[in-house]
């Protein structure tokens, strides 16, 4: 059972990196304590979900939440009028 939970953690752990590393030009300007509790929501409802309702939710939690984030990142950038992928006009952004 322990091992589910730090499989999962690791997941959680991954994907926000990877995420981060491709992202960060963006994310420049956000301060660190944002960053910092964006990490232990993430992890934390990781951890919570994986020790209660078991592994299968807490795997959902994680591509759901990283799921919700693409999708309204994508709307957002879309309705202001900005690339969602290289942020142009940068002006706007």
């Amino acid at each position: 059972m322990t091992t589910d939970i730090f499989f999962d953690l690791w997941l959680a752990a991954t994907l926000h990196l990877l995420g981060a590393m491709a992202f960060a030009r963006f994310e420049v300007l956000t301060p660190i304590s944002k960053k910092v509790r964006k990490v232990i929501f993430l992890q934390g409802g990781t951890a919570l979900l994986a020790l209660t309702v078991g592994r299968p939710w807490s795997i959902v939690w994680v591509v759901g939440m990283m799921t919700v984030g693409i999708v309204f990142h994508m709307w957002w950038t879309r309705k202001h009028g900005i690339h969602p992928l290289t942020a142009e006009p940068r002006a706007k952004y």
